[in-house]
């Protein structure tokens, strides 16, 4: 009887598991088709959109001769009404709004580019801007609401980006990017850091990064083969990634970092040399740390050139900067105690400074907590027979044999980068201290003077002359010998 009760609770209760999964399955992916609107016969090729999610409505562009603009409510998804644009505003094939400021802008695909304002309390064109010749085609468009200005690519070999200033409505300038870098057909911002994103529709793509205070190219980064014609992007800001999709069969979807995203060196002329007063820290290591016994006090001597090299470039500044050892606890993380440091030793404190850090990674606590955190473009590299620097990844871009003659030959490394706190952040250091003294004076006298010309962020430098020199670095006798 006993077993004959137990089958039967077994049963029921599995009838009962059943039934609940029969009538009540489980909703993993909620995801579902709600509708669908149908415009009117001439409202078709809908090739830009924007959202007033606030005031509930979005607006279609569409890809017609001339181009209209098309209202749809969005709680039960019904056509208001559509705007027809005047003659030659034809194709709107890019879009951006200021839901807050009430007007919505459109792009057209025409030669030259207009851009169309459009009022969204009444739904009327306000007026259009004809651009210059050669802006042609926008088909990328970005907004920065609160600082009052839009951006708009263009579908022209090289692509250009216009900026509009929307309180008078005035185009501002335009930009022309690099040979190759065609047809910006997708575009993302991040307001907050103040830079725009655009995707070319080339073989490879391209991402190119445009800073837009100043409308400054900062760099490109070219993708990998068949990861061609960007036509769409998003990003993530906070999470400093941005997502771009391609116009392949079948489709890529390409995600790029840039959070700490190819800074430059010839940013240094307004982030260090023309910064505002105590807005740079410049940092060298202690040199209360760097002694050794007589007679050969080589650590001290490296300490007193890591200075100077620092100093080269603290001369060059046109404002007074904080100016620190690495051990300074209030802007430093120490190194402390020295056998059982703390994970993140080295970490610069202040966010969204300027830093300035002289000296390699084994005297510099910053150095090595940028290099050893993966921040850095390049890091320091030792090998068997060697020293040099090496990518992140560990591949090797410029050696020196560890029997050289250090009297008369170094190499030295300047790079920059933006740290994960928002630093800009400029290092040099060379393999003993002879390439960073030699870095400090080559800055002065070679980069400084012709800084608009170096726009990547990672240089290596070789000194080098003959036996019978001096063995005083001149940067007569520096040679580049990597960039990336």
């Amino acid at each position: 009887m006993k077993s004959r009760a137990f089958l039967t609770l077994y049963l029921i209760l599995v009838m009962s598991v059943v039934a609940f999964w029969h009538v009540a399955p489980p909703t993993v992916n909620a995801q579902t088709r709600v509708g669908a609107i149908t415009l009117t016969m001439m409202e078709a090729s809908l090739c830009s959109a924007v959202i007033d999610a606030a005031g509930g409505f979005a607006y279609f562009g569409t890809d017609t001769l001339p181009g209209m603009v098309v209202k749809v409510r969005l709680s039960d998804l019904t056509r208001i009404g559509a705007l027809t644009m005047n003659s030659g505003e034809n194709n709107l094939r890019s879009a951006v709004i200021d839901a807050a400021g009430g007007f919505a802008y459109f792009g057209t695909g025409t030669s030259p580019g207009m851009v169309v304002k459009i009022r969204l309390s009444d739904f009327t064109r306000v007026g259009a801007i004809t651009l210059n010749p050669g802006e042609n085609n926008l088909r990328s468009a970005v907004i920065d609401a609160s600082g009052g200005f839009a951006y708009f690519g263009t579908g022209t070999s090289p692509g250009m980006v216009v900026k509009i200033r929307l309180s008078d409505f005035s185009r501002v300038g335009a930009l022309e990017l690099n040979s190759g870098e065609n047809n910006l057909c997708s575009a993302v911002i991040d307001a907050s850091g103040g830079f725009a994103y655009f995707g070319t529709w080339t073989s490879p793509g391209t991402v190119v990064k445009v800073r837009l205070s100043d409308l400054t190219r900062i760099g490109a980064l070219t993708l990998n083969s068949g990861e061609n014609n960007l036509c769409s992007a998003v990003i993530d800001a906070a999470g400093g990634f941005v997502y771009f999709g391609t116009g392949t069969w079948p489709g890529i979807v390409v995600k790029v970092n840039v959070a700490r995203a190819s800074r430059v060196l010839s940013e240094a002329s307004t982030m260090i040399l023309s910064a505002s007063a105590n807005s740079v820290y410049f940092i060298c290591a202690d040199p209360n740390r760097m002694v050794s016994a007589p007679p050969t006090p080589w650590q001290a001597a490296f300490a007193a050139y890591d200075a100077t090299a620092a100093g080269f470039i603290y001369g060059l500044c046109a404002n007074s900067q904080v100016i620190c050892y690495d051990s300074n606890g209030t802007i430093v993380v120490a190194k402390d105690p020295p056998d059982n440091p703390p994970f993140n030793y080295g970490t610069v404190l202040p966010s969204s400074k300027r830093v300035v850090v002289v000296g390699g990674p084994t005297p510099n606590w910053v150095v090595d907590y940028y290099e050893r955190t993966g921040q850095t473009p390049l890091k320091f590299y030792r090998g068997t027979t060697d020293y040099g620097f090496q990518t992140q990844t560990g591949t090797v871009v410029a050696s020196i044999s560890k029997t050289t003659d250090w009297a008369h030959n170094d190499l030295f490394v300047v790079m920059t980068f933006q740290d994960s706190n928002g630093n800009f952040v400029l290092i040099i250091y060379g393999v003993t201290w002879k390439g960073t003294f030699a870095g400090g004076i080559f800055l002065k006298e070679v980069i400084k003077p012709n800084l608009a010309t170096y726009t990547k962020s990672a240089y290596i430098f070789r000194w080098s002359e003959s036996v019978s020199g001096d063995g005083v670095p001149q940067a007569s006798e520096i040679t580049q010998v990597y960039s990336t």
